[in-house]
């Protein structure tokens, strides 16, 4: 190999790292609802930022949050039903978040990234209910 195809070849490796260093969590940014219609809930909008296996929550409600992926529960502020929240991450584009009341889990949600990036399927369950919904990155 000579020198210039192996000074390509290590700033490829350099780009393409430097690359995927930026390119952050599939959770990171603003997310919306996606209301039957197909237009956009305004009144849902969440905002996520992960790093360092930490994740941070803030919802338009008032709702936010910052846990370490499999840590400890933490304290939620600015939601009425729960108290505390622990979350995990079974894979690179689903987390898992578990709301508790009084200590006793209340509600679980699966939020799972599409593989465009741009779409996330959401379930959530509760002792006697449970539902899902679509989100769209913003």
């Amino acid at each position: 190999m000579n020198a210039s195809k192996a000074i390509t070849a290590v700033w490829l490796a350099m780009t393409v790292s430097a690359s995927a260093l930026a390119a952050g969590s599939p959770f990171d940014g603003q997310w919306m609802a996606v209301k039957a219609d197909g237009s956009l809930d305004l009144e849902t909008i969440v905002n996520y930022k992960i790093a360092k296996k930490t994740v941070e929550m803030s919802a338009i409600t008032g709702f936010s949050y910052k846990a370490k992926v499999d840590g400890p529960d933490v304290p939620v502020e600015g939601d009425p039903n729960a108290s505390t929240v622990s979350v995990s991450m079974p894979a690179k584009n689903v987390l898992v978040e578990t709301s508790k009341r009084a200590g006793k889990p209340w509600q679980q949600l699966r939020m799972e990234v599409g593989a465009d990036g741009k779409t996330a399927k959401v379930t959530w369950k509760r002792a006697k209910d449970q539902g899902g919904y679509a989100m769209a990155k913003q």
